[in-house]
């Protein structure tokens, strides 16, 4: 998370170092600083109203965070390929593993890059008791 933090003090409008600081504070369940660090109001190519979502995460909590994301994601009409990612971290992170995997292989269907990175994101060592990571502070 550094570099990209250092990213974004180089070029600001460098939306993927945003993905990536934004990415990791989700990964670490921080959510009202994943919140504050939308700054350009997208996140993986997509609109994002962060007070909305800071309203979601404060009445449910994580639950409402990621239904929140689902909605946003779901109100941009002819969204591209790459909204898959989206949709993947999203449906993983709601438990719903049937959705995840549909978006997953329309990511390879669709040759979306970000294929590569998705096991990342979705964290499946945590998810499927493989494994420990270690949260907090910068990574």
């Amino acid at each position: 998370m550094r570099e990209a933090k250092r990213t974004q003090e180089i070029a600001p409008n460098f939306e993927e170092a945003g993905n990536v600081i934004v990415s990791s504070y989700e990964f670490m369940r921080r959510y009202p600083e994943a919140i504050a660090s939308l700054g350009s109001g997208k996140c993986w190519g997509t609109p994002v109203d962060p007070a909305e979502l800071l309203d979601a995460f404060e009445a449910r909590g994580e639950r409402g965070y990621w239904e929140k994301r689902l909605e946003m994601l779901d109100r941009v009409a002819d969204a591209p390929p790459s909204s898959h990612y989206g949709y993947t971290v999203i449906y993983s992170n709601l438990g719903d593993i049937d959705r995840t995997l549909f978006h997953l292989e329309q990511m390879v269907d669709e040759h979306v890059g970000g294929c590569v990175f998705i096991a990342a994101d979705l964290d499946v060592p945590r998810r499927h008791g493989r494994g420990a990571h270690r949260h907090g502070g910068d990574a």
